[in-house]
């Protein structure tokens, strides 16, 4: 089905992963599958977004974006003293007053800083990194999941205690719940270890620190704006996607879930024959950070859409004993015991409570609209398995939720008939479809 027409895309475009490199569910380097008929068809690095583009500008102080309109501070250095260590990391009171002095000072001749959102710091992360292991002594053959040839970032200081992977940035979104034992937390992006979760805004009666960077211009980036198509499909004008309203219903694994795009194409699926899994970045947009199940009984997804499993927490998974998310076309890249490079994971985002066994129980313990991986399949991992520092639940059969790329905001080539219903409908007490704007609660 052709587009009859179409408006610009909003203001939300979404920044390519920069994954070009093909890999099979052991996680082997491939060659670029050829046909839809091919096995691995249409994984990330077969769609090709929007390249990242940055300019270095205000004498090395602030990094432009010329794909969202975004500006950032180029560095999460802000002692006064050269070089990333902990010292630079900031209170959450600390990060406010830099932002007053940053604006009243005019820093790179702007006056509109800001914390960022979650959703403005993933804009910046890029899925051709590669996660050193997380308690190595170096970054040593790690690659960060954002640009450090215009980012003046760092790995964590273990010299003080720190992690490698421990480079946490503070955003401006609170989740709408808690994690762990009832911690109160925000959502971060960590470009150390290319990962989404909620952190502690404390650990009992003190208040933690983490690093900072800051942003300005755009200040619509991140918001959605959805129409309901009222044709099984959903269209967000703000990122120029549609989507399907409802999930595959089934649960698969990663090379399955590629299959199955290929398997909806054939049947022109909902009138279109180029839907495909959407990667990382396209995948974590849908994420509405003011729903939770905990705290809105709901996904953490716009109510529109119809996902199979409405409403995961912990207690559900105590009752069924089971629990899934939904994948995403791009593979995760990390470094294994040997320090060889081990794609045999792929990225999932997860619309429900993200849970692990933790402290004897099993608990919210990254929060809804997290960004992990699970295994492509079953090896050393099983479904069911728990991984991890916070016992992460492993599994491997996930959900899909199909998009397709467009130039804005489609109006459906209708049949006559369909076509003097809808002005049937149109007429008189007001427009018969619905348009909503999915706004992060701190961005209200």
């Amino acid at each position: 089905m052709n587009d009859l027409r179409s408006v610009d895309s909003g203001t939300y475009p979404i920044v390519d992963t920069g994954q070009t490199t093909y890999y099979d569910d052991l996680g082997n380097v491939i060659s670029a599958p050829a046909s839809a008929s091919d096995s691995l068809y249409g994984q990330d690095a077969q769609h090709e977004g929007n390249p990242p583009s940055y300019s270095v500008i205000e004498n090395g102080e602030v990094v432009q974006d010329h794909v969202t309109g975004l500006y950032w501070t180029q560095s999460v250095d802000w002692d006064g003293v050269p070089g990333v260590d902990v010292n630079d990391k900031l209170l959450r009171t600390e990060v406010d007053t830099q932002v007053q002095l940053l604006n009243s000072t005019a820093y790179g001749d702007r006056s509109d800083w800001r914390v960022p959102t979650v959703k403005e710091l993933y804009s910046l992360i890029q899925f051709n990194g590669i996660q050193p292991r997380p308690l190595a002594s170096s970054g040593a053959g790690g690659e960060f999941f954002l640009d450090g040839s215009v980012f003046d970032f760092s790995w964590g200081d273990t010299s003080a205690g720190d992690r490698i992977i421990d480079m946490q940035v503070w955003s401006s979104t609170d989740y709408s719940s808690t994690t762990m034992v009832n911690d109160s937390s925000f959502l971060s992006v960590n470009f150390a270890d290319g990962r989404i979760k909620a952190y502690p805004l404390a650990i009992g009666a003190t208040d933690k620190e983490y690093y900072a960077m800051f942003v300005a211009g755009n200040p619509d980036y991140g918001i959605n704006a959805l129409r309901d198509n009222f044709d099984g499909t959903i269209t967000d004008a703000a990122t120029g996607l549609m989507w399907a309203q409802a999930d595959s219903g089934l649960r698969m694994n990663w090379e399955d879930a590629l299959a199955y795009a290929q398997t909806k194409n054939a049947e022109a699926y909902l009138g279109y024959d180029d839907w495909r899994l959407p990667n990382a970045k396209e995948l974590q947009s849908l994420v509405d950070y003011s729903r939770s199940p905990d705290a809105t009984g709901s996904p953490a997804i716009d109510s529109l859409f119809q996902l199979s499993a409405y409403d995961q927490t912990a207690e559900d998974f105590n009752a069924l004993g089971d629990y899934a998310f939904h994948w995403s076309g791009t593979t995760f890249v990390a470094l294994d015991g040997s320090d060889s490079p081990d794609a045999s994971a792929a990225v999932y985002v997860s619309f429900f409570e993200t849970l692990g066994y933790f402290a004897g129980d099993i608990r919210d313990v990254h929060g809804a609209g997290s960004q992990r991986t699970d295994p492509k399949a079953e090896g050393a991992l099983a479904s069911g398995d728990f991984h991890g520092p916070q016992g992460d639940y492993i599994s491997i059969d996930n959900y899909v939720l199909l998009t397709r790329a467009i130039q804005g905001v489609p109006v459906p080539v209708l049949p006559p008939a369909a076509i003097g219903l809808l002005a049937a409908l149109f007429a008189g007490a007001g427009a018969a479809y619905t348009r909503r704007k999915s706004v992060p609660s701190n961005e209200a």
